[in-house]
């Protein structure tokens, strides 16, 4: 088959999607595929104001960035397009030219792009689900951009595109990467044959994942930013006073090391060979996300790699750590549970033995590449079959009557 992938590079530096894509080129072309990557980039210097609202304006339907598929899909022909984010430079615009020339499209969901203006559930640090079920003006009532320009234009790209079904008809499958995820959007009124579940593959190098007997340290892999919550695991390790690492980069790295006590370092931003030393030299992973987290990466990788892994008890975290069998849950925010959990796990070798046991075989059956191939390619195969009709047409209802989120 020919598969292009499609996504808008965001300016954050330290997100999970770009890995995503490059894992899917690589399987693809290992199988014998041909897989091609279409991308714009939100990066770069910064932008006025009034290139700001283009683009913003832009990115609720884009004529340019329709007619440029168009081209592309005339000229290439592919079998199946594969899209992960259009905002803001392509725009739903892509799906429409798609279905148009019917060509199936699959939607990767990494986040809640599709529920929340905001794409994370997230205001003011906390989180939040007022705009979810069709009430997308709160993103602008209380500004949750912080700029009543930036939160307008999410807001009104949100409703028009809810309203005039922008992907709802124009994408063939939706791939969540949780059942967390699915879950959600099934909630907000996507038809569940409509959502599959795909979750990302993660590798491990071979080796010993253990660290060795009386060494070893409290790990935190990511991005650092308010909604991952280090500012929680930064409290629980002065409480535990247990040495703690931390490797990622991010728009609170400054903040966090004014917060941290004696007994954390942090290593910035790591290379994947730096990344498995890391985990390979750690005792446990800690997840204290305080966020709707659909299927963090760096959790899985712990995982993949034997560790056990104390995560908060929120998102799709419980999905992949169950309490006691594959890792501990605490709830979020609660530094003192925390710290407790920590001081367990760094303390009971055979127990961090048997949850890490118990991790690494989930994720060896749930994340491995070929579960995540052959998952992948029977998701294209039901998507040109929907699109030629070989299954019927799949059901699009009128956007539900306002359904109210659960408490998650």
């Amino acid at each position: 088959m020919k598969i292009v992938q499609l996504y808008n590079q965001q300016r954050s530096l330290f997100g999970g999607e770009e890995t995503v894509v490059a894992t899917i080129r690589r399987v693809l072309e290992r199988k014998g595929h041909q897989a091609m990557t279409l991308m714009r980039s939100s990066r770069g210097a910064e932008r006025s104001f009034v290139s700001k609202a283009s683009i913003a304006l832009s990115g609720i339907y884009n004529p340019f960035a329709y007619r440029e598929m168009e081209r592309f899909l005339e000229t290439e022909r592919p079998d199946i397009v594969h899209v992960h984010s259009v905002y803001p430079n392509y725009s739903p615009s892509v799906l429409a030219a798609c279905r148009a020339h019917r060509v199936p499209v699959l939607f990767h969901v990494h986040c809640h792009i599709l529920t929340c203006p905001n794409w994370y559930h997230l205001r003011d640090g906390k989180t939040c689900e007022r705009c979810f079920g069709g009430h997308e003006q709160w993103c602008l009532l209380t500004n949750c951009r912080g700029s009543l320009a930036e939160s307008a234009a999410y807001s009104l790209r949100s409703v028009v595109a809810r309203k005039l079904g922008l992907f709802r008809h124009n994408v063939t499958l939706f791939l969540a990467v949780s059942q967390f995820l699915r879950d959600r959007l099934i909630l907000a009124g996507y038809p569940p044959a409509q959502v599959e579940v795909l979750r990302n593959a993660v590798t491990a190098d071979a080796g010993n994942a253990h660290a060795p007997a009386g060494a070893g340290y409290i790990g935190f892999a990511g991005r650092l930013s308010h909604e991952k919550g280090v500012d929680t695991l930064l409290a629980a390790a002065r409480v535990c006073a247990l040495p703690v690492k931390i490797a990622g980069d991010g728009p609170e790295m400054e903040r966090l090391r004014s917060l941290a006590p004696p007994n954390v370092e942090f290593l910035g931003r790591l290379d994947r060979e730096q990344m498995s030393s890391f985990y390979r030299g750690s005792r446990l992973i800690v997840s204290p996300s305080r966020s709707f987290e659909g299927f963090p990466l760096a959790t899985a990788e712990a995982m993949m790699m034997g560790k056990p892994v104390i995560a908060n008890c929120i998102g799709a975290l419980p999905e992949l750590i169950e309490d006691g069998v594959r890792g501990l849950l605490v709830p979020t925010d609660d530094h003192t549970a925390l710290a407790g959990r920590m001081n367990l796990l760094w303390n009971n070798e055979r127990l961090r033995q048997q949850l890490g046991s118990a991790a690494k075989a989930w994720a060896e059956k749930h994340c491995n590449e070929e579960v995540f191939y052959a998952t992948l390619l029977a998701a294209y195969e039901r998507a040109r079959s929907l699109a030629t009709g070989g299954e019927g047409k799949v059901p699009v209802p009128e956007p539900a009557a306002d359904p109210m989120p659960q408490s998650l």
